[in-house]
């Protein structure tokens, strides 16, 4: 009824049963998104809680993640010979679209390999941690602006317990979250290390 697109997870998991996802492509959509989860906090005193997603949901990641993958590819690819190639914003789309390449590391390990560059995973980890998060969560992390505003926060808070699902790592969850969310926000984590390998 908002014009919002959701994918209905029912029948995905038992968990699951009655849930929607929602997936956010830009700050104006996220913008949007959240004013229309605001009118609609009054009617729906069935829910038993919200779990939300950080990247995309409660984080603008567009400047961070992305980049982060773009610096570290490039450079890879340099040092390999191979200047002739450029990866942008539109290359990783393609291959974010293909699926299965949601974890960061894996996409830009994906797009290095494409163009027959040999990936030492560990060596492209710390590369892209070092443009991610520099020295001491002082590079890209650091500019990422939160997304929920103070008064939907509160609203959420006041209503229904919540928990955050993430697959960011759970110390650079901790850290994004710890500088801009009410801790009952993000009582219950679920990240990157409470998943199971494959």
């Amino acid at each position: 009824a908002e014009g919002i697109l959701v994918r209905d997870r029912h029948g995905k998991h038992p968990n699951l049963d009655g849930c929607v996802r929602i997936a956010i492509g830009t700050p104006a959509q996220m913008r949007r998104t959240t004013g229309a989860i605001a009118r609609l906090l009054s009617p729906l005193p069935e829910l038993d809680g919200l779990i939300f997603d950080m990247d995309g949901t409660l984080v603008d990641v567009s400047a961070s993640y992305r980049r982060a993958i773009e610096r570290t590819a490039n450079e890879l690819l340099a040092e390999a010979g191979r200047s002739d190639v450029v990866v942008d914003g539109a290359l990783i789309d393609e291959f974010k679209g293909r699926g299965g390449l949601n974890n960061d590391w894996d996409c830009t390990a994906a797009i290095v390999a494409s163009f027959d560059v040999p990936v030492n995973r560990d060596a492209l980890i710390a590369r892209f941690q070092g443009h991610y998060l520099g020295a001491a969560f002082d590079r890209l992390i650091a500019q990422e602006p939160w997304l929920l505003s103070p008064e939907t926060e509160a609203r959420l808070l006041a209503r229904w317990p919540t928990a955050i699902v993430t697959g960011r790592p759970r110390g650079e969850a901790a850290w994004t979250l710890g500088r801009n969310a009410d801790p009952r926000l993000c009582q219950y984590l679920v990240a990157m290390e409470n998943v199971c390998e494959g």
